[in-house]
Order: C-alpha cells, then structure tokens, then sequence
C-alpha cells in the first residue's frame, strides 16, 4: 500500500524496485561474508525495524535497557542519530540529556538519542552514523563501568555490527507494502528471515494482530512473534508556570505518526483545540505557536518533542507538558528474548 497518489505512485515504482535490487545485493554481500561485520565485547541487541519511522523503536529500546539494568548489566545505547547534524566522522555520548564525549557544539542533537538519555538516568547514549568506530571513540576514553549489553537503536539494516538478538518492531496495521520511494519500506517482509524476534506494535484491533502474525510467520517460520502496546501516563509538566484545571490545550509535535499521538492525548481526555504539526525531526516554529497564544491555555507535546526543542518549549514561558509512554506487553513470554541476553 502506498499513501502517495496513484500517477505518483506508478512514476516511483521503477524506482522501487531498483532500491530493492540494491538491497539485495547488499545483503548478500554480507551474507556471503564480503563485507566486514565488527564484533562488540558484550551482548549486542539489535532494535530496528523494516518500514520508515513511527513503530515504536524508541520506547522498546528505552523498556529493554531497563530491564537490563534491572537484572544487574550495563547497557549502552548506540544510534546512528538521524538528523542530528553530526558529521560522518563525528560522534557524540550523551548521558542524562547532556553531551559528555565527542561533539558538542550549539544545533547538534539527535532527538530520539537525546529521549532516551533523559529517559535512562547513567545510560550512555553514543551517536555516530559509523556507529562501530564511535563505540571504538567511546571505549578508548576509558568509561568507568564495563558496558555489558550494547543496544543497537535502528539496527536492522546497519549489518556491519554482529548481534546476538535482531529484534525488528513492526506496525501490525501494515506489515508490508511497497520499497522506497514508492512506499515506506525499507526491505520487503522476507528480510524478517534474518531477525530472531518480531514485535507487533500499534494494534488496535485483534484481526491486525492475527493477520500480521499469519503473515509474518509464513515468510520467517523461525521468527518469534509477540505483541507490544504503548501506555500513556497522565500529562506531566515539564516547564512554563502554573495552569488551572480544565486547561485550553495546544498540540506540538514533529513525529512520524501524529494521528498515534492524538489518540493516545484522547485516551486521556486531552482534546487539544489547536494543533501545530511538524514533519518528523523537525524542529517546531515558536511564531507559529505564539501568535496564537489567546487561544489556549498549555501546550502538549512528546518526550521525543521536548528532548529536541526543550530550550525552545522554555521560551515560550507557557505551561509545557509532556505525554510519557510506557510499554505494555501483551504476554509474559514476549520477555524471553530479553531474558535470554541477561544470561
């Protein structure tokens, strides 16, 4: 399925398919042991997924690191940090929000690294698009406690990396569907054959569930599948002062699914009566959201959001609030793979 129209569709399809080819010949490259895999000193676990964006990586990676820590290791995460500003060579280590290692220079942060941070108290978030030699960087400055578990944030098609758990998070309402450009995929579902476990998230409705799990395991028969929802706590605040009961809310975000967002604001009875709408990684226009400040009492927005724009939400002096997200397996031996790794 793809969201673009028909005449668009049918121009990008070429194109889809020559990216296909390339993806291929890539993955047998490394299949075949043509192209260098580096070996981590731990337990590598890989978090990623085969579509664009909006499946929910980052709060598993966030709830698999606390695990982890619960059961005594010590995990690092490493991402390739999108749109961070970070060039090729550079790298940065985050920890508690901040940066302690690497680049650190003003319009450079990867938002969903920086979340995560914030979200892991002592985690070390390292970020490099050669992600190896920025591990390579983080470990040659000496850091003060041995990593035991190195998760891998979007990994799936980052091969040069050996792991010992390939996790991919799929979107139960459209398992598969059209390549780049034409559609949102990355790889075609068959790529799942290399993954140890799948899991199903975003399902409001069991029959997703089911059909994705038919699916799934009709290509990848040796592929675990297990089922993950998001739950939102209440709104927490995180700047600005004060606000009454019954507050006038505004809507910021600038991620890959808004609509998922909304609806997790209305399982709360947070109806937001304006709504400024970014595309994903993009920063907010606080313009925009002043000149309608008459209209609404607070603004709402994601952890994502906020670990990107913090400074910026600040300067608005309103109330800001954010929606924080818990994971919610739907079974207990959905947590298999993760004890697995702590052995």
């Amino acid at each position: 399925m793809s969201q673009l129209p028909p005449v668009a569709w049918k121009l990008l399809l070429p194109l889809s398919w020559l990216f296909g080819l390339f993806v291929g010949i890539r993955n047998w490259f490394y299949d075949a042991g043509f192209m260098t895999r580096h070996k981590l000193p731990g337990i590598v676990i890989s978090v990623g997924n085969i579509a664009v964006g909006g499946t929910g990586k980052s709060p598993l990676v966030i709830d698999f690191a606390r695990r982890i820590l619960a059961a005594g290791g010590t995990p690092a995460v490493v991402s390739r940090g999108y749109r961070s500003g970070l060039a090729a060579k550079e790298f940065q280590v985050l920890m508690d929000g901040r940066v302690i290692a690497g680049v650190s220079r003003s319009g450079v942060v990867a938002d969903e690294a920086r979340m995560q941070s914030l979200a892991l108290p002592g985690v070390p978030v390292i970020v490099g698009a050669k992600r190896f030699d920025a591990v390579r960087d983080f470990l040659a400055a000496g850091p003060a406690k041995s990593v035991t578990h190195w998760i891998l944030d979007d990994g799936f098609q980052h091969r040069a990396i050996e792991r010992d758990q390939d996790i991919v998070v799929v979107d139960a309402r459209g398992v598969h569907g059209d390549l780049l450009p034409a559609g949102l995929f990355r790889e075609p579902l068959t790529a799942l054959r290399r993954a140890h476990a799948v899991v199903l998230t975003k399902a409001s409705q069991e029959f997703h569930i089911a059909a994705a799990r038919t699916l799934i395991r009709s290509v990848a028969p040796q592929c675990a599948v297990y089922v993950a929802s998001f739950e939102s706590e209440a709104p927490r605040q995180v700047a600005g002062p004060p606000v009454g009961p019954s507050p006038r809310w505004a809507l910021v975000s600038g991620i890959a699914r808004p609509a998922d967002f909304q609806s997790a604001l209305g399982r709360r009875g947070v109806l937001a009566v304006e709504t400024f709408i970014y595309p994903d990684h993009q920063t907010f226009n606080a313009g925009d959201v002043l000149s309608r400040t008459s209209e609404f009492d607070a603004v709402i927005t994601t952890e994502k959001d906020w670990a990107r724009d913090e400074a910026k939400f600040i300067s608005l002096n309103l109330p800001v609030f954010v929606l924080p997200l818990t994971v919610s397996w739907r079974n207990e031996p959905a947590l298999q793979f993760i004890s697995k790794v702590h052995s």
